[in-house]
């Protein structure tokens, strides 16, 4: 087993890339000031902040976040949506000269069970931070980002925004400490690339007759039984919420596997996120096949009978 970790171009719009550039990169960064007002729609509100510049490899980049206030009991969702749902995406209007790309970051959600339906959401207050290339940088121009969305409570709801900007020539002569504060504030939610209190030590696929489940090992300072543990990477797949016990310095967590398609071959790499009470991380792991040969004893069937 393999294991790095997980930094996942999932789509144009939804990438990380850059932000690895950000963390990992030597730049120069200027602070400025870009809030634009509240647009209302059903269900919560929404806004767009622009907390900083960076100068990143010759190109500059505008750094900030998409900010939700959802009606209570309403949610949005995460990359992975799960069973149902559709995350954010954002698009700079392609006819304007000033934004390019956007990127999108993600803070950890949380895993929601609707009778046999999983969902990863958030709800409440919600900040997504973001990069977008400054295609003019010291020219004042004009552009528009395209948000789409969904919300849900008893029903779902799509969300079509569009948000006008002009980014100023001066800009990066400006500050804005809301919008820096809060962009510090939603970096902090997002699942880092490796965690100082736990680590992966072993990942296999495993088989038993009809029955197939991921066994992961983590090693860890303090028990994980209060972790969740999503896995993503294998639309094939349906991963469910696992089961966790201590084992050898750590945890094993357990997570049952359910086909969608018959056929369809095991995944040579998985995405996993690790979220506890105080913090979260993701890998990116390639699993070993544990799968009796023709012929050897085959254990018994039930994942929470196969002894750690």
């Amino acid at each position: 087993m393999r294991t790095k970790p997980l930094f996942v171009n999932v789509s144009t719009v939804i990438a990380f890339g850059l932000f690895a550039v950000f963390i990992a990169t030597s730049f120069s960064s200027a602070a400025l000031a870009f809030s634009t007002p509240w647009q209302a729609h059903l269900h919560g509100r929404t806004r767009v902040l622009i907390a900083k510049s960076e100068q990143v490899n010759g190109k500059t980049y505008l750094d900030g976040v998409v900010q939700h206030e959802l009606d209570k009991g309403w949610k949005t969702y995460w990359r992975y949506a799960g069973d149902a749902g559709l995350p954010l995406t954002v698009s700079s209007d392609i006819n304007k000269p000033a934004l390019g790309e956007v990127e999108l970051m993600w803070p950890a959600p949380e895993r929601v069970m609707e009778t046999n339906m999983q969902s990863f959401i958030y709800s409440g207050n919600i900040a997504i931070p973001f990069r977008a290339e400054w295609k003019t940088p010291g020219k004042t121009s004009e552009d528009e980002l395209n948000l789409s969305f969904m919300v849900c409570e008893n029903i779902c709801v799509p969300v079509n925004l569009v948000i006008p900007l002009q980014v100023k020539a001066d800009i990066v002569k400006t500050e804005d400490k809301e919008a820096v504060s809060a962009l510090a504030s939603a970096l902090k939610t997002i699942p880092q690339r490796d965690s100082k209190s736990f680590t992966i030590r072993d990942v296999k696929w495993v088989k038993r007759d009809a029955v197939e489940f991921i066994e992961l090992d983590v090693i860890s300072k303090q028990p994980l039984d209060k972790a969740d543990v999503i896995v993503e990477g294998a639309g094939a797949y349906r991963f469910n919420p696992p089961g966790a016990s201590p084992h050898e310095g750590g945890t094993r967590f357990r997570i049952a596997v359910e086909r969608q398609i018959k056929h369809a071959p095991v995944p040579s790499t998985l995405h996993v996120t690790i979220i506890t009470p105080t913090e979260s991380a993701e890998y990116d792991v390639t699993p070993a096949s544990d799968e009796p040969k023709a012929g050897e004893p085959t254990p018994s069937s039930s994942p929470a009978a196969v002894k750690p």
